[in-house]
């Protein structure tokens, strides 16, 4: 079955959740030979700034820190929340982690882990600085990158969240993260709280499911 499998990543990278589940996630890719394919669902693009609610996003995020271990830094807790405006705004990020991930196609995931970053742990906004340094770190062009940036969301792109909408829009679902195994025509939703546990009970259930 193997030859008509793949994983199935719907995520939105401004998601935290999405973020904390990076350690299952990356175990899961080293341990299993299936192929992977990530679908940004656009959850939080155009997502309007909202007023500063520090105490309640750290709080959430701190409960997010001890399920998974995934750093969340005082750089993004003053920058990030510590403005008058929280940005929520996913279009920047969804687009930078597109562009890199297009021509780092067997790197998926780490680009995904990288754009994280930016948020979680640089505590910076997607920017033309940032992609600079997306570009330098996945050995990119950063001139070109930069100018793919501007040009905005691509055709590729929004195809790619139209499939992920309506992956949920069939399978009933509501957020991000969500891990589905597809064999053949057949999708299996992986159960959220995997995704946020011991790794290993993930990459058996995968294994046992394939």
């Amino acid at each position: 079955m193997l030859q008509d499998a793949e994983l199935i990543l719907l995520f939105d990278p401004n998601c935290g959740w999405c973020y904390g589940a990076h350690p299952a996630l990356a175990a899961l890719h080293a341990a299993s030979p299936l192929p992977w394919r990530l679908l940004p669902t656009g959850l939080f693009a155009g997502a309007a700034d909202v007023a500063q609610q520090d105490a309640y996003f750290w709080r959430s995020d701190m409960q997010i820190r001890e399920r998974t271990g995934m750093a969340f830094s005082e750089a993004y807790r003053d920058r990030i929340l510590g403005s008058d405006r929280v940005s929520l705004d996913s279009t920047q990020t969804t687009l930078a982690w597109h562009l890199v991930a297009r021509q780092c196609p067997k790197q998926v995931l780490a680009v995904l882990q990288r754009v994280q970053a930016l948020r979680y742990v640089d505590g910076v906004h997607c920017d033309a600085t940032a992609i600079a340094s997306l570009a330098e770190a996945f050995g990119l062009d950063p001139a070109a990158l930069q100018a793919a940036f501007q040009q905005g969301w691509p055709a590729s792109l929004q195809h790619e969240v139209a499939q992920a909408r309506a992956l949920m829009l069939q399978l009933n679902l509501r957020g991000v993260p969500v891990l589905l195994l597809r064999r053949g025509s057949d999708l299996t939703i992986v159960p959220n709280a995997l995704l946020f546990q011991n790794p290993a009970e993930l990459v058996e259930f995968v294994s046992r499911n394939v």
